[in-house]
C-alpha cells in the first residue's frame, strides 16, 4: 500500500489562498494538487485524470507547491539545454572564427568545426551536435542556384528556334 499523503495545515492555507489570488497557472495548478487532495481526499490518479496530466506530475507538483510555501522561488519550466557543453554566447563566440569565411562565399566544412569543437570541449562529440549548434545560431546549408551563372539567355533562346524538332514527342491529330 502507498504512503498516505500528508500536508500540513499552512500549506493547505496557502493552498487555498494561492487558489484564489495567484495570476500565475502553474502555481494556481500546484495548489489544486494540494486542494484536492486535503480538502476533497481524491487520490493521485484522480487528481491526475482532473488535471489531465500524468500522476507522477501530480506528485511532483505537490512537492514543488510545499517548497513554494516554505518560501522557495518556483523553478523553471522543464524545457532547456540541461545537458549543454557551451552556453548560446560561448558558441556564437566560438562560431566567429568560421563567419568571415563564410560571409566570404567560401564552403564551410562541418568536419573542421567538429574536430576544433571536439579539441575545445575536451572529448568525443557526436557530428550531429554540429550541425544542432550551426542550426541553433541559424547557419543553414547554401543550395545552389537552379540557373547556371554564366547561362546565356540569347543562346538558349535561339537553340530553341534553330534546334531539331524530333526531340519533342510527335502527338498525332485527332
Amino acid at each position: 500500500m502507498a504512503r498516505p499523503i500528508r500536508f500540513d495545515e499552512e500549506t493547505v492555507i496557502r493552498a487555498r489562498k494561492e487558489m484564489r489570488t495567484t495570476k500565475d497557472l502553474r502555481v494556481y495548478r500546484m495548489a489544486q494538487c494540494v486542494v484536492f487532495h486535503a480538502d476533497h481526499g481524491f487520490s493521485t490518479n484522480q487528481v491526475a485524470n482532473l488535471l489531465n496530466v500524468g500522476r507522477a506530475t501530480v506528485s511532483r507538483m505537490r512537492g514543488r507547491f510545499r517548497r513554494f510555501a516554505k518560501g522557495e522561488p518556483l523553478p523553471g519550466d522543464w524545457g532547456g539545454r540541461r545537458n549543454e557543453h557551451m552556453t548560446f554566447e560561448e558558441e556564437r563566440e566560438f562560431l566567429a572564427n568560421w563567419l568571415d569565411q563564410a560571409e566570404d562565399g567560401s564552403i564551410v566544412v562541418v568536419t573542421p568545426i567538429h574536430q576544433a569543437l571536439e579539441k575545445k570541449i575536451g572529448k568525443r562529440l557526436s557530428r550531429s551536435t554540429v550541425y544542432r549548434m550551426l542550426a541553433r545560431h541559424d547557419w543553414r546549408k547554401v543550395e545552389p542556384d537552379t540557373q547556371h551563372p554564366k547561362r546565356d539567355p540569347e543562346a538558349q533562346e535561339a537553340y530553341k528556334k534553330t534546334s531539331p524538332r524530333c526531340w519533342k514527342r510527335h502527338v498525332p491529330p485527332m
